[in-house]
């Protein structure tokens, strides 16, 4: 079954059971890298699914479904670039593609009224994630999630001038 399934809570979850439903792949969103930028900017998710319970989750599904099959959904610039590069890296040493949402503070929100990074800052932080997720070439698959279907991750334009479709 061609797409992604993004449970949540990550914790807990039956991995093995959404494989073997003929699910192709799985997606977390975790948001934030850091854990201490974790628990003050996602408090509810935080509580119920802690960094680590993440990590092992994300470990599970790579183990499951593959390399390239499990996504993790991050927001970027809500965390300093160094923390989301660290994000990067170690997510993508294990085989996760990753999907980079581009923040902007919604109204009603409780950032509501803060200012996002400055677009080159978002432009020199995706294209040094790009780096990242090449040098660890991870399979990337048009079939689950692709720049056609996602207009919101900077990270498939910087991967395709690399020439990953």
């Amino acid at each position: 079954m061609p797409g992604l399934v993004a449970p949540a809570p990550a914790k807990g979850d039956n991995i093995q059971g959404y494989y073997d439903t003929g699910i192709e792949t799985l997606s977390f969103n975790m948001e934030i890298w850091d854990p201490e930028y974790y628990k003050a900017i996602c408090p509810g998710k935080s509580s119920s699914t802690s960094h680590e319970e993440f990590i092992k989750s994300i470990k599970q599904a790579v183990e499951i479904f593959g390399e390239g099959k499990v996504y993790v959904a991050m927001v970027m610039g809500l965390e300093p670039k160094e923390t989301f590069l660290e994000g990067i890296d170690f997510l993508s040493n294990l085989g996760v593609n990753i999907i980079p949402f581009v923040w902007a503070p919604n109204p009603g929100s409780k950032l509501e009224g803060h200012r996002a990074p400055y677009a080159n800052w978002y432009k020199e932080t995706i294209r040094e994630a790009s780096d990242i997720v090449y040098e660890h070439k991870v399979p990337w698959g048009l079939e689950n999630h692709c720049y056609k279907c996602d207009g919101n991750s900077l990270l498939h334009d910087a991967l395709r001038l690399k020439g990953i479709e």
